[in-house]
């Protein structure tokens, strides 16, 4: 009789911080936790380390209160939380992730999602080997941050708000300055 493995054993990864890209989104209705059933999203990860790819997932609650790890998450892809999410949206983002080793109830280690980050240039890593294979490769840049202006315009649209321009509202009024 041959034996086939099936499942090969997951990598455990070391702890620090890896490129990724999000694989995978799912909703989950009814989760069972213990605060009661909960409505969640599983997002998956495939991280690149040495050349070679690994998914990793993470579940979230469906929260959009301003600490909660959903809004952390999505305010790394977006300047404002959404009042409607599609999830297929998501797929495709590139990001950091922060690895930490966690532990299921029978005691197997797996790599769990400490924090998501935006993309930019690796800073630490636990590995040297991913720290200098990512220390010269600058993923993408970060977007600057709008004019609170543009934002406002921008919210004004949105909400199918008459567009006004907002400048006068955040101009400060200087003291002239007198020569001496």
């Amino acid at each position: 009789m041959a034996i086939i493995r099936l499942r090969e054993p997951r990598e455990l990864l070391s702890q620090g911080e890896y490129h990724a890209q999000i694989s995978g989104v799912t909703t989950l209705n009814d989760v069972e936790t213990k605060f009661g059933p909960k409505k969640m999203m599983k997002v998956t990860f495939t991280v690149s380390y040495n050349g070679k790819t690994q998914t990793v997932s993470e579940r979230y609650n469906v929260s959009t209160h301003p600490d909660s790890n959903m809004s952390r998450l999505l305010r790394v892809f977006y300047e404002d939380i959404p009042d409607e999410l599609d999830t297929d949206m998501l797929i495709g983002r590139v990001c950091r992730v922060v690895i930490e080793h966690r532990t299921l109830s029978d005691g197997t280690p797996w790599n769990g999602v400490k924090e998501v980050l935006p993309p930019q240039q690796v800073t630490t890593a636990s590995e040297p080997s991913t720290a200098a294979a990512n220390n010269n490769a600058v993923v993408r840049a970060i977007r600057p941050r709008p004019s609170l202006a543009e934002a406002a315009a921008r919210r004004a649209r949105r909400d199918n708000l008459p567009v006004t321009d907002a400048s006068p509202i955040f101009e400060v009024d200087q003291p002239e300055r007198q020569e001496e």
